[in-house]
């Protein structure tokens, strides 16, 4: 639901993976509740590390701060404190 408020505020609109979302949490499966398993990290190995947090925005430094040959934008939102703490400007 956070990603479908995200979405939401950043382009006005909804999202169609919003509807699938509600639908689930009003009508929970009865399967047992298992302990959190690690965060994926869906990264080269080299930015990888024990906490999954610090890996992705060292990667995003590296690696996402040009997408497409162009700078990165935030749509509605400023640009996140640690990306300007690292000395990142747009």
């Amino acid at each position: 639901m956070a990603l479908a408020m995200e979405f939401r505020h950043r382009f006005k609109k909804g999202h169609a993976s919003e509807a699938v979302v509600k639908w689930a949490f009003a009508n929970p499966l009865n399967n047992p509740v298992y302990d959190l398993t690690p965060f994926a990290q869906a990264m080269p190995e080299q930015y990888r590390g024990e906490d999954a947090v610090k890996a992705y925005r060292t990667y995003y430094l590296a690696e996402k701060m040009m997408l497409r040959g162009k700078p990165s934008k935030w749509t509605g939102r400023s640009i996140t404190h640690w990306i300007l703490e690292n000395g990142v400007h747009f």
